[in-house]
């Protein structure tokens, strides 16, 4: 690790483990490396044994270290419980505690608190308060004596355990193990008893599963592992706490675990051995072996490394591997154990043992060991004379395991006596540069070039050598090297593998990055070329910059001013920056970098940064110092032209050391290139408000002192932004810096209306003070899109935003409850409106008592009505002041507030309302009631309330609409019609309109949605209904007003045969005549086929009757199209009756052609209008197509005349109907421009002959409207 990074944390556990002269020189590296570079990094050092690192790690700069105080103690607390005095289990705590209280006298506190802690842990009392857990604590804390201490009451409590030799076969493990235990592997061998001797039907691993500790073993192993270790954790090691207490004591009584560790390692060592030697356990590490080697062949061949065989402690075997050797050097006969063990079944489970210790081990040879002597030599488990006398492969391994050991300087005899082949002089280099013993490796280096075919067999091993010396600095190796011929100029080729990221274009290129000063003066003395550049244009002088090493930036400096090397020096100046390399900044600048230069490219995301703006975003104050000092621009832009350096350290990531700095060297907080302005966007942050003033306290201070009142394109100011965002602190900073209370934005928002907007309560009392005749202006109202917020005044806007307790401040502050906005809308107002976003009633009532008025109308609209769409709580509030309200006052549609609850079914609201005395019977604008409203919507509820009104008027009629009866026969609402005849409403009531007249005629008539199949059922029904309470079926209506003189009329024309039928059963008539002359059997025919008939059944004057236009059942029946009709009437006509004319000259083939459309009547017909067969089926039958009708002109003053052939292209009734009336030969040519004028229908109804009509013109001459 040859350069930091920012925020890097290091963690070194157990680090008094560590060589001390390695410790040393790595705490001196990284001391060094601190004292030229800004990063800060945190190193986390842990050690087994406290406070022992303490005066070690003194002299490392800014140094916190967290420790506990030796004598840190926590005295007895005695844990009292709500419980019977009399109890047994009171009474022998109270014993227990005088017992411990009485000791006191004899032992330290911590001495007591250790004692108490560990009967604690192993009974579970005071937490677990029963009897058994107290009586073995009484037992134990009453047999403490004045003369014990910690360390004899723990061994007199293990000892007294009726488990004892399996307690000390867990203590063994805790003490004395080669590692920390998992949780897993602890149950194993806990269930496992000494000696362990696994058969060879037991299947190794199979059984590895997750386990929880207090659940997998018995209950007392658990009170005595409690003693000891945390049983929550993992892995399961001693506790600190307990650590001191196990060490041995030379002067003391031998304990438990003294004993303990006497046989432990041997103890251990049993269990590995016998572990790795049994039948199934070697038979499962050779296929984990086998699979392994797959895998490291398959990286060999791909020349990618290949990872230590990852065990994942899921498996005891994993332990016994790497255990073995470490239980196996504790034994005083060692050799004895050691030959036992590599001669178990031929030597078949040491070799594989061998091979999976080495795939287990971080630091490995190239190839892995062929048995297990020279490993276990390479240990130190055998001697070295007994290697010497080995096979040359073993004393190989024998030399790598010692080089990976760190004690490669014992196998140099061995080197020197020049026994070992090229391939393992190879491996032995690779090695000792792998761990680190240089002086190993130029051994081994020499070796190799004694060898005279050494460059032709191990010359790429060489080289690979040379990249690794370079990597690590290994200078002296590297000058062997390159006086044997290696090239200095070696360049890294791509590697084949897919995840290799790291390149290097040379070996000096490496050297520098690394900061190996003395391997770049070597290889450019051995001739390295310094210009090779890398894949990214890196050069060496950039490398060197990027890991800020002075040395080698002064080396690969020229004096010289090229392009070339000024280019460099920017390149490198700016990367110095980037990193924080203070000292190389200063140095480049030194050696004539130009500190205004700008990095970057349109490609990536450095474009145009300068190294002042780079440093300034990564926070180094030190670099920007060193720029600043150098010469650089501390106003210049930032990068893309946005901004300057001063940005990045108020706004983007706020500092106060790189603001100081900058305003120090004259940075300009008004620069033009702030937009918007600096302040605001300080405001506007998230940053820590305390840290925004401290950094607006130097913007003031500095030459050119930060503009408070700047604004943004918008007209927003900074105290604008700081009461939207709530930053009290700067809001009272930037008050007493006279920032301007009055400025308004484009949206009409001043800083007071910010605050009232977003809700900040403290920051509008903080404005008051300081500007409270501002809060009696009235804005104007204003059609600008933008001005949301002009036209309101503090009062209406904290209403309308629901800012309760602004309101309240405002008010108290003596604004105007009742002065109105631009809107002219008042608090009040705006209250009640807010009703649909919050519930709560306290804002509009705490207005309405503090006197606002309530019976002003505004936009046509009183408070009223207002409440009707609010929760019904505002409407109680409101009602609460009766007397300042009317509860009948219209709004600009003419109602009133119980119309309004009514049509919108609020039936709690019409319930107050009606309490409060409002008026059910006043009509609204159009002439309705309420109950003619929801009669009409088919609302039984509110129908059903209103009618139990004793004050309710049923038959009130309204001009247009009748009585509230007239309208729910309309819509057929049958449950509502039998509520309101149940409650005296009028069957016979006449309504003065064409389509209702009584209530039957409204039935007949009822809306267009009406449609036959699913509602003449429904119309009958009601007909019936009516009848049956009193409906005069007789009634004859009289005059213009009405479509039909009798009820009967209407249902040949728009009911259904039933409805006919029952008509004529209750005495109607099929030979009454209207004032028109129709009779029931023209309305019929108009209907069709099926009312038709019915009628025909009963009718006994002459089919082809006409009326007083001369229309007969035949005119009517082709003018709406009904094709069976026409049919029936033709079949028994007698002579040329097909083409009889009416008043105007119209027969029914002109009436066809017309092609009517009864808009309003439609739905309910009995046939669907068929024109193109009725125009065809006269045709058949001698209907002519040259006779000609009168219709008016133009003017309206006189009359043309048409053919039916005309009619049909005037209304443009379609291809096939024209095609239908053309002349078969020949053309008539008498059409002119008149005729071939069109017409359009209008939704006009003639209520003479029931179509529909342009209404300026005469009925009784046109029905066509001309375009």
């Amino acid at each position: 690790m040859t350069c930091l990074c920012q925020g890097l944390v290091l963690l070194l556990h157990d680090f008094d483990e560590c060589n001390s002269d390695s410790g040393r020189r790595f705490l001196e590296y990284y001391g060094g490396m601190v004292e030229k570079t800004e990063h800060e990094f945190k190193l986390i050092i842990t050690s087994r044994k406290p406070d022992i690192l303490l005066s070690e790690l003194a002299a490392w700069p800014k140094l916190n270290v967290d420790e506990l105080p030796s004598n840190a103690t926590t005295p007895i607390i005695r844990v009292v419980h709500k419980s019977d005095p009399s109890s047994t289990i009171s009474r022998m705590e109270v014993a227990v505690w005088k017992h411990l209280h009485g000791l006191r006298a004899h032992h330290a506190d911590s001495t007591l608190q250790t004692i108490f802690r560990i009967v604690q842990n192993y009974t579970g009392w005071p937490e677990l308060r029963s009897k058994a857990s107290l009586t073995v604590a009484s037992r134990l804390l009453q047999s403490v004596s004045p003369t014990d201490t910690v360390r004899t009451f723990l061994h007199r409590l293990l000892k007294s355990n009726d488990h004892l030799e399996d307690i000390k076969w867990v203590l063994s493990w805790l003490l004395c193990s080669y590692r920390p235990l998992n949780v897993q592997e602890f149950v194993f061998v806990c269930n496992k008893r000494r000696p362990y001797e696994p058969s060879d039907e037991e299947n190794i691993g199979s059984h590895w599963v997750s386990v929880d500790l207090t659940s997998s073993l018995p209950i007392w192993l658990i009170s005595v592992l409690r003693i000891f270790v945390d049983t929550e954790k993992e892995p399961v090691e001693i506790r600190g706490d307990v650590r001191n207490l196990l060490e041995h004591d030379p002067g003391a009584e031998e304990c438990i675990w003294d004993e303990v560790r006497s046989t432990a390692h041997y103890t251990l060592f049993e269990f590995c051995a016998n572990y790795l030697t049994a039948k199934h356990t070697v038979e499962k590490l050779e296929v984990v072996l086998k699979n392994y080697n797959t895998l490291w062949q398959t990286n060999q061949q791909g020349k990618k490394p290949a990872a230590p065989l990852d065990c994942d402690n899921n498996d005891i075997v994993y332990y016994a591997i790497q255990a073995l050797p470490y239980h196996m050097s504790k034994l005083r006969d060692s050799a004895t154990a050691l030959k036992r063990f590599c001669a178990h079944g031929g030597g078949r489970a040491s070799t594989v043992w061998a091979k999976l210790y080495w795939a287990m081990s971080s630091l490995r040879t190239s190839n892995p060991p062929a048995s297990a002597q020279g490993v276990l030599g390479g240990l130190g488990l055998t001697p070295f004379a007994e290697v010497r006398e080995e096979a040359i492969e073993v004393r190989a391994e024998y030399a790598l395991m010692k080089i990976l050991q760190g004690r490669g300087g014992e196998i140099w005899l061995l080197l020197d006596e020049g026994q070992f082949s090229l391939f393992a002089l190879e491996d032995i280099l690779a090695t000792s540069i792998q761990a680190g013993e240089e002086e190993t490796a130029r051994k081994a280096a020499k070796s190799i070039t004694l060898d005279p075919n050494w460059r032709a067999k191990a010359f790429s091993s060489m080289e690979k050598a040379i990249w690794a010396a370079t990597w690590l600095g290994m200078s002296a190796l590297m000058d062997d090297l390159l006086h044997a011929g290696i090239s200095p100029n070696l360049t890294s080729m791509p590697h084949e593998a897919a995840d290799s990221t790291l390149r290097h274009p040379s070996l000096i290129y490496m050297a520098t990055s690394r900061g190996h000063i003395d391997v770049v003066r070597s290889l450019m003395n051995h001739g390295a070329k310094i210009d090779v550049i890398g894949p990214g244009q890196e050069d060496n002088l950039l490398a060197a910059a990027f890991s800020g090493h002075l040395d080698l930036i002064r080396l690969f400096s020229s004096p010289a001013d090229s392009p070339t090397m000024l280019h460099r020096k920017r390149s490198g100046l700016f990367v110095a920056a980037e990193r924080g390399h203070w000292r190389a900044v200063s140095l480049l600048i030194q050696l004539g970098a130009d500190p205004n230069s700008s990095r970057g490219s349109p490609s990536d995301d450095y474009r145009e940064w300068s190294p002042l703006a780079i440093a300034c975003r990564n926070q180094w104050p030190k670099t920007m110092e060193a720029l600043l000092q150098g010469g650089a621009d501390p106003n210049i832009l930032g990068p893309y032209g946005v901004d300057t350096p001063l940005w990045f350290c108020t706004v983007d990531e706020p500092n106060l050391q790189c603001v100081r700095c900058l305003v120090q060297f004259g940075a300009d907080p008004n620069h033009n290139n702030f937009s918007p302005p600096l302040l605001h966007e300080m405001a506007k942050s998230a940053h820590k408000v305390n840290i925004l003033i401290d950094i607006c306290d130097i913007l003031l201070s500095g030459k050119s002192a930060i503009n408070i009142n700047a604004a943004a394109a918008d007209g927003e100011t900074a105290l604008m932004q700081a009461c939207r965002t709530g930053k009290m602190p700067l809001v009272r900073w930037l008050l007493t810096k006279n920032a301007n209370i009055n400025s308004v934005n484009d949206s009409g928002q001043d800083a007071m209306k910010c605050a009232i907007w977003h809700g900040r309560l403290d920051i509008v009392a903080e404005l008051l003070k300081h500007n409270p005749e501002g809060c009696q202006l009235v804005p104007a109202a204003t059609d600008d899109p933008v001005n949301t917020f002009g036209p309101f005044t503090y009062l209406t806007l904290a209403a309308h935003s629901g800012r309760t307790e602004i309101v309240e401040l405002l008010m108290a502050n003596g604004l105007d409850v009742n002065q109105a906005d631009g809107w002219q809308m008042s608090p009040v107002r705006y209250a009640i409106d807010r009703s649909k976003l919050v519930s709560d009633t306290r804002l509009f009532r705490q207005l309405i008592e503090n006197g606002a008025k309530l019976g002003d109308a505004v936009h046509g609209e009183s408070l009223l009505h207002r409440a009707i769409d609010a929760p019904l709580d505002y409407l109680k509030v409101l009602l609460e002041f009766r007397r300042d309200i009317d509860i009948d006052v219209l709004g600009f549609s003419k109602a009133t507030a119980f119309h309004y609850a009514s049509s919108c079914s609020r039936m709690d609201h019409m319930r107050i309302l009606t309490r409060a005395g409002a008026d059910i019977n006043i009509a609204n604008g159009q002439g309705y009631t309420a109950l003619h409203d929801a009669a009409y919507r088919n609302d039984l509820d509110v129908t059903s309330f209103i009618l139990a009104q004793p004050e309710v008027k049923v038959n009130i009629t309204a001009p247009s609409y009748g009585t509230a009866l007239h309208m729910a026969c309309k819509r057929l609402n049958i449950e509502v019609i039998r509520s309101l005849i149940s409650h005296g409403a009028d069957t016979n009531a006449i309504a003065f309109n064409y389509a209702n007249g009584t209530p039957l005629m409204s039935t007949m008539l009822s809306n267009e949605d009406a449609v036959r199949d699913r509602d003449a059922q429904k119309v009958d029904m009601v007909v019936r209904m009516l009848v049956s309470n009193k409906a005069d079926i007789q009634q004859t209506m009289c005059g213009s007003a009405f479509t039909f003189d009798t009820a009967f009329q209407g249902a040949c024309f728009n009911a259904g045969v039933a409805t006919i039928n029952f008509l004529l059963d209750e005495g109607a008539s099929v030979q009454h005549s209207d004032a028109l002359g129709r009779l029931p059997l023209h309305f019929a025919a108009a209907n069709g086929i099926e009312n038709f008939l019915a009628v025909m059944l009963t009718y006994r004057g002459d089919m082809m009757a006409t009326d007083k236009e001369g229309k007969t059942c035949l005119h009517w029946a082709a003018q709406f199209g009904n094709l069976q009709t026409v049919k029936f009437i033709i079949d028994r006509l007698r002579g040329a009756d097909v083409d009889c004319k009416d008043s105007d000259g119209w027969t029914p083939l002109c009436w066809a052609a017309r092609g009517s459309k009864p808009a309003d009547f439609g739905k309910m017909r009995s046939e669907k209008p068929d024109f193109l067969n009725v125009i065809c089926t006269l045709l058949r039958h001698g209907a002519s197509s040259e006779i000609v009708c009168n219709l008016s002109d133009d003017e309206g003053t006189g009359t043309i005349q048409k053919t039916a052939l005309d009619l049909a292209r005037l209304c443009g009734s379609g291809v096939e109907i024209t095609s239908a009336l053309e002349p078969k030969v020949g053309s008539s040519g008498s059409e002119t421009a008149a005729s071939n004028r069109r017409y359009v229908l209008q939704r006009h109804i003639c209520h003479a002959c029931l179509v529909v009509m342009w209404p300026k013109l005469p009925p009784s001459i046109t029905h066509l409207t001309s375009l």
